[in-house]
């Protein structure tokens, strides 16, 4: 018994077939790369300029916390926090033994809305248990959203830390 096969109907489901799993790909990139995408970044021993009539030892520092929409949506900062981790496991558990919030953000106001290609700005100012917790080198900052169950962290590195 004999099947004859139609080419012609065959390549054209080929194609089809080809088509319809390429639209799926780049549907499923998209859907993957839709919504906010921050980028968060500190700068560990930041002064202001409305400082520099001061004398050194006058001169507030503070931690910069920048974060940068590079994403399609808009999101909400509602907190700045601060994190102590014991160890990597604790970090993977998200289970910190001290937790800190910034009450008072001079730079922008909490809560802030972020918008998308939009920067939002806050301080943390230094003290000495700070300073300490960063020479810990078990210290993580960052910024809890609306979109995210779990916070934004970027580990402060002791030895990134100059006075």
């Amino acid at each position: 018994m004999m099947i004859e096969v139609d080419w012609i109907s065959a390549s054209i489901a080929l194609y089809a077939a080809i088509v319809a799993t390429g639209a799926l790909a780049l549907e499923i990139r998209r859907w993957f790369e839709a919504g906010p995408k921050l980028n968060l970044s500190l700068m560990l021993t930041a002064q202001s300029t409305a400082d520099y009539d001061l004398p050194e030892d006058e001169r507030r520092k503070f931690i910069l916390v920048t974060v940068v929409n590079n994403g399609n949506a808009s999101t909400t900062v509602t907190h700045i926090i601060l994190h102590k981790y014991h160890n990597l496991f604790s970090r993977f558990r998200v289970r910190p033994i001290e937790n800190w919030v910034v009450v008072n953000n001079a730079i922008c106001p909490l809560p802030y809305t972020l918008e998308p290609a939009k920067i939002f700005h806050g301080q943390i100012n230094h003290d000495i248990e700070l300073i300490e917790q960063i020479r810990s080198g078990c210290l993580y900052v960052g910024v809890q959203v609306t979109h995210k169950k779990y916070p934004i962290l970027v580990h402060v590195r002791a030895g990134d830390f100059h006075e």
